[in-house]
């Protein structure tokens, strides 16, 4: 743990900003929410005033302090003996198959049992580019989405690895269930996805700030009619193929919302499901070019038993199948 100073000082310069947006930007070590709770806790001054509001702006000259007595910061990953299903391993690289219900790394309210404290137990050495609180962390999956991530051993390789997701090279394949049938059986949604401006946790089409997103999709397989109550809870579903062609947060989730087809139990987007008790969302594939081999390889994270499940109670059955076949 750090103990920080107790007070730090900052002289605003530029545009008018939201105070906890620039507080963010300065506080490494803070998340946004950590930011705001200092804020509404009394602990930050504009001008010598005391605020409580994270949005109110400031502007040049504005002389911000934060009293930061008593606040106490994680400046390093607690070890934790966590089991990693590890696909694959060797000098520069870890992949990994991340079972749903974990954090890939700590935030404000989640320090321990995340994917991080299970990396930095079982390894010595990963990059720390993004910091002591993301060790080998070149990408991430939502809490509740299973599936295939990449861990770096090392700051070259992980800038290499960066690289190829900032270019797109990097060939991503996701395996989900959506409510109704999809009527065409392959097709591509381009639709710009940006923050909500209340809901700031929720991701939205948005054409006037968003940052342009591309999915495609393909059809595996549908179930289930739209009046058949043979099974509770049972409509209809499509289990599709997603292909990601860009990297916005929550874009699958999202995307499939837009043209009327949520993800299956996805509480934020859509709703809650008996049929699974998260969103029927996994990280399939990932192909790349190894770092330091330049050999392309690729790799599978095979479906986790809730998706399983999932699959048989609405009548897909031959899904092993389906899925060696795509």
């Amino acid at each position: 743990m750090l103990c920080l100073q107790k007070i730090k000082k900052f002289n605003f310069q530029g545009s008018p900003q939201r105070l906890d947006l620039f507080l963010h930007s300065q506080l490494k070590d803070f998340s946004r929410q950590q930011v705001k709770k200092l804020i509404k806790s009394g602990k930050v001054y504009v001008n010598w005033q005391s605020v409580f509001k994270p949005g109110l702006r400031v502007k040049t000259g504005d002389v911000i302090e934060v009293r930061m007595d008593g606040i106490i910061s994680l400046d390093k990953i607690i070890p934790q003996p966590l089991p990693l299903d590890i696909i694959y391993e060797d000098n520069d690289i870890i992949v990994i198959n991340k079972p749903p219900g974990i954090l890939v790394h700590p935030t404000a309210i989640d320090k321990t049992q995340t994917l991080a404290n299970a990396l930095v137990y079982h390894f010595q050495n990963l990059s720390d580019i993004y910091g002591p609180l993301k060790p080998g962390i070149v990408h991430r999956l939502d809490k509740d989405t299973s599936g295939i991530l990449v861990v770096a051993k090392n700051n070259y390789v992980h800038l290499k690895l960066s690289k190829q997701f900032a270019n797109r090279e990097i060939i991503k394949k996701y395996l989900a269930v959506v409510e109704g049938r999809i009527e065409t059986d392959v097709g591509k949604i381009c639709q710009p996805i940006a923050r909500g401006r209340l809901q700031r946790k929720k991701m939205k089409v948005d054409y006037s700030r968003g940052r342009w997103a591309e999915t495609i999709y393909k059809v595996l397989a549908t179930a289930g009619k739209q009046k058949d109550m043979s099974i509770p809870g049972l409509h209809s579903f499509s289990f599709v193929l997603l292909y990601p062609k860009t990297g916005r947060t929550h874009q699958l989730r999202v995307h499939m919302r837009y043209i009327g087809h949520p993800i299956v139990g996805d509480a934020k987007y859509s709703k809650k499901s008996k049929l699974i008790p998260r969103q029927a969302l996994h990280a399939y594939s990932l192909k790349f070019k190894h770092p330091t081999t330049g050999q392309f390889q690729e790799f599978i994270a095979p479906l986790p038993q809730d998706f399983q499940i999932l699959l048989e109670k609405i009548g897909i059955k031959n899904w092993r199948r389906i899925i060696s076949s795509t």
